[in-house]
């Protein structure tokens, strides 16, 4: 049976001139002024502007007139009162508002640099979330809420399990309301309404002024662009009384589960205000975010309120046929979700509609003539206000890419090979950059890479078919590029067609990486401890050795110690049990009577041969005694002088000595099954994981790779250890 699709209770977060925002956070001496945020000037200075250099990027205030050839990408509502709009050059918007302050973004890479605002946003809409989740009366209430990131500085929230929760335990049903108000008044549904604030909402559809309707008619580009018609503050006539009603047998169910949903969105969005006030000289403590919200019963309605009234406002929509045919249907059919670019263009003309209503009046017959059977239905129900995209939840992006544009004469021909390499590069680079901040943060690598170029009027994209490691980034993303070219038949003089006008190197198609007790070092560790164990079982056999067993350590394994009991349940990296540079000069082994690890064979004058400076005395003393004295007898122990190569013979040995010991280790602590299921398995490692292995075993992987179909069915490599399960 299909859910109602009133049932649900949807929000949409938008924050006010996020941009600006930004920048009044790190410089509050432009808050309460009008303000823009600039592109740096692509034919200008493209040094590298830090976002801490706040004096720098103040390009234009009283007194001071920098680079005024950039245009605007954010301006802040005091600027949009003086028909400041986005897309301005700087230097118009000066002359619309001669008080307006320019802040100009930072510039890394030869591009903005946007890290400044992709932080902000994270911790923003994260303690928006937080408010969202401290409103539910119950923590399973919270982990059910539904959470989609939509862009750098707007969310979709589904708040139908915390609505739920309150509609059932607070008695706020239709039905139980007028049961339960016959002699009283309600007092969770009077604290809704004022403590939440819901009450401040604005009704979509219900305020007849000539000034309301104006703004409910804007475009999507001059929603995008800002109009100084959003400027209205306090409820009109209509949403007054809309709110005023008693709520026993004046209210429907569907109207009681959105301004419930109202008065948690107000509450979210006061704690976020609340969260970044910042210290002015003359006005006190000043909020440097804000947001709007639209609550309604599904993701397209949501979005298409938290736009009429901004900013730091929220607007109701209800979807009854009355509220629909007063807000939505007088709406151009651009404004609405998904229509408006090509299709909603393609849709206007084939069928001569300008308006949702007169889309809504068209047959889905004569709109299947026109688009295909699924645009036709998603056509249909869009214009009636039906919307089935459900809230996924998502607080990360899919991809990751870095770009840049070249219009006009920045434009350049693919086979200006000093322009490809010095993009190639800069884009890069800045990818790596992000990706491994966005690993450190998420816990997560991508699977693809690829470019996208836009040459001969269109955007081309092409992929790897793996992921490279991030030093051969430059080299492949290269290589996508002359692929591409080559595979266009365009000729370069025809009107600037055959030229590259834009380049963007991204990531995508990102898995989940282990962490704790399922990381690559803390399985590395359980090996190591594995081992310990037998040579310890082995030795408690021998009666000489269970003889030195010391009484006080009873409750540790035999043959560990306490203190390399704690250094075993430490989840180190293999790059720092493997490549710490600890020489140990003395060539004594000071542990402690039991640990598994023998003495070193004596060296031919005698003496105990040192270890070299590349192995970790901790770790090596944890290898069985086997692989000790294979090390030693190799030379990497000693008979080699400190930071002096070794023979390429006796690096081999090295290797294969570790080899054998960890796959006898992985037959013990997986066993043979799992070995096997390593063995058939044809899966590439993790490049990042790869990268934490010794240099060593680095090469023994890569060369079984090349290897891969000679290899026997019973894989004796170091892969097979690291395989999946």
């Amino acid at each position: 049976m299909e859910e109602d699709p009133c049932c649900r209770v949807v929000a949409h977060f938008d924050l006010d001139a996020f941009y600006a925002g930004c920048e009044r956070e790190a410089n509050p001496s432009v808050i309460g002024v009008p303000l823009g945020v600039a592109q740096y000037n692509p034919l200008g200075d493209l040094s590298e502007v830090g976002p801490e250099e706040i004096d720098r990027r103040l390009i234009v205030r009283p007194g001071r007139r920098g680079d005024q050839n950039g245009s605007l990408i954010a301006v802040s509502y005091e600027a949009r009162a003086c028909d400041v709009t986005r897309n301005m050059r700087v230097a118009e918007a000066v002359e619309c508002c001669p008080s307006l302050r320019v802040v100009q973004v930072p510039v890394r890479h030869g591009k903005a640099c946007l890290n400044i605002y992709r932080n902000a946003s994270a911790r923003v809409l994260s303690k928006l979330t937080e408010g969202l989740m401290d409103c539910a009366l119950s923590k399973e209430a919270s982990k059910n809420m539904l959470v989609e990131k939509a862009s750098i500085d707007e969310i979709y929230v589904d708040l139908t399990s915390i609505v739920d929760e309150y509609m059932e335990q607070q008695q706020l049903s239709s039905h139980l309301c007028r049961m339960s108000m016959e002699h009283e008044h309600n007092a969770h549904w009077d604290r809704i309404l004022n403590e939440f604030g819901a009450a401040e909402s604005t009704i979509g559809g219900m305020d007849d002024s000539s000034t309301f309707r104006s703004a409910d008619g804007l475009s999507k580009d001059e929603l995008r662009r800002g109009s100084s018609l959003q400027l209205q503050h306090g409820l009109g006539s209509g949403s007054q009384r809309w709110w005023n009603r008693r709520l026993a047998g004046g209210w429907t169910e569907d109207e009681i589960r959105l301004a419930v949903g109202a008065g948690i969105a107000s509450r979210a969005r006061a704690s976020v205000a609340e969260a970044f006030l910042v210290e002015t000289n003359d006005k006190g403590k000043q909020p440097t975010y804000t947001l709007s919200a639209g609550i309604s019963h599904n993701k397209t309605l949501a979005k298409l309120a938290s736009g009429m009234r901004k900013p730091n406002s929220q607007t109701i929509c209800c979807a009854d046929t009355a509220s629909l045919r007063k807000l939505f249907h007088p709406l151009p059919i651009g404004r609405i979700r998904g229509l408006g670019g090509k299709l909603g263009q393609k849709v206007a003309d084939a069928l001569d509609v300008a308006t949702v209503g007169e889309l809504a009046e068209v047959p889905i017959s004569r709109l299947e003539g026109v688009v295909d059977e699924g645009t036709a239905r998603f056509l249909h129900d869009i214009s009636r206000g039906v919307c089935r995209d459900p809230v996924q939840q998502r607080t990360t992006v899919k991809s990751i890419g870095c770009g840049k544009t070249f219009r006009g004469t920045l434009a350049f021909s693919p086979r200006d090979t000093l322009a490809v390499e010095r993009w190639v590069k800069e884009l890069s680079d800045e990818l790596g950059e992000r990706l491994t901040e966005d690993r450190d943060n998420n816990r997560r690598v991508p699977q693809n890479f690829g470019v996208t170029i836009k040459y001969g009027g269109k955007n081309i994209s092409k992929s790897a078919p793996s992921l490279p490691r991030r030093e051969r980034y430059r080299e492949v993303a290269f290589r996508l590029v002359q692929e591409i070219v080559s595979q266009q038949d365009l000729s370069a003089d025809m009107g600037g067609v055959g030229l590259i006008e834009g380049l963007t190197i991204f990531a995508g198609s990102f898995m989940d990486v282990a962490s704790g007790k399922n990381s690559i070092a803390a399985a590395f560790g359980r090996v190591v401890r594995n081992s310990c164990n037998n040579s310890a079982r082995s030795a408690a056999q021998s009666p000489l050795n269970a003889s030195k067993v010391s009484p006080s350590r009873a409750s540790v394994p035999l043959g560990i110690s306490r203190k390399r009991t704690r250094l075993a349940k430490t989840n180190f990296s293999l790059e720092e049990a493997f490549a710490k540079a600890v020489p140990d000069r003395t060539g004594t082994n000071n542990k402690a009577p039991g640990v598994c690890a023998s003495s070193p064979p004596p060296s031919s004058n005698g003496k105990s041969n040192p270890l070299h400076r590349s192995i970790d005395p901790e770790v090596f003393h944890q290898l069985p005694a086997s692989i000790q004295q294979e090390i030693r007898a190799a030379g990497v122990g000693g008979g080699a002088a400190e930071g002096s190569a070794l023979p390429r013979e006796k690096k081999s040995m090295v290797s294969g000595g570790i080899s054998s010991w960890l796959k006898g280790a992985g037959q013990t602590a997986a066993g043979s099954a799992r070995q096997q299921n390593a063995a058939t398995a044809d899966q590439t490692i993790d490049e990042d994981v790869l990268a934490e292995l010794p240099p060593e075993i680095q090469a023994e992987i890569l060369a079984s790779r090349q290897h891969r179909q000679h290899r026997p069915k019973k894989v004796r490599c170091i892969d097979a250890f690291f395989g999946p399960n």
